[in-house]
């Protein structure tokens, strides 16, 4: 009689295993699941940050330029001789390198 009952329980606890297994599988794809829609979103998150500093640096550099060329259509001659003395400079610090 011992015997029976200890078989009955060890069918149970097989079944419960067997049930354990199923709940840790389904809960581990419901995991992967999420942490995969958390990913993409932690992804789109930083993609739409980078687009809008890559506009924000855009914008400042168009900015610049437009500075700088309206800086050396106001003052050409002291362009040029600044242009003329910076090319001067770094050439000589190119020679003395060899």
């Amino acid at each position: 009689m011992e015997n029976r009952e200890i078989d009955k329980e060890l069918n149970q606890l097989k079944s419960d295993i067997a049930g354990l297994r199923e709940d840790m599988s389904s809960l581990l794809g419901v995991l992967k699941k999420s942490g995969m829609e958390q990913g993409k979103e932690f992804y789109d998150r930083a993609s739409e940050r980078a687009r809008r500093a890559g506009e924000s640096i855009r914008d400042h550099a168009d900015e610049a330029y437009s500075a700088f060329g309206k800086e050396v259509g106001d003052y050409p001659l002291v362009s040029m001789l600044t242009a003329f003395a910076t090319g001067l400079v770094v050439g000589m610090v190119m020679d003395r390198r060899r």
